[in-house]
């Protein structure tokens, strides 16, 4: 059974296209667990009126250079069916 994706209502993305640092601010600290275990965290994309943009992004964890967690997002396509 695919679990339904968890939309955050904390998260904002922060730097888009070739910008080069893409991350979330805000998440909760709940949210930050969810994405660390492997569920589905999305944040709604406020410029998702650009061509390329979707409406939500999908939220990833990554380890930065100086070893502390950081949280970047991508492109994500909502089905709902």
């Amino acid at each position: 059974m695919i679990k339904k994706p968890i939309i955050s209502v904390t998260g904002i993305p922060r730097g888009k296209g070739s910008d080069r640092f893409k991350y979330v601010a805000f998440l909760s600290t709940a949210e930050k667990e969810a994405v660390l275990s492997g569920d589905t965290v999305l944040v709604r994309c406020p410029w998702s009126n650009h061509c390329m943009a979707t409406t939500y992004k999908r939220v990833y964890a990554y380890r930065a250079g100086d070893g502390s967690q950081r949280f970047g997002h991508r492109n994500y396509q909502l089905n709902e069916s």
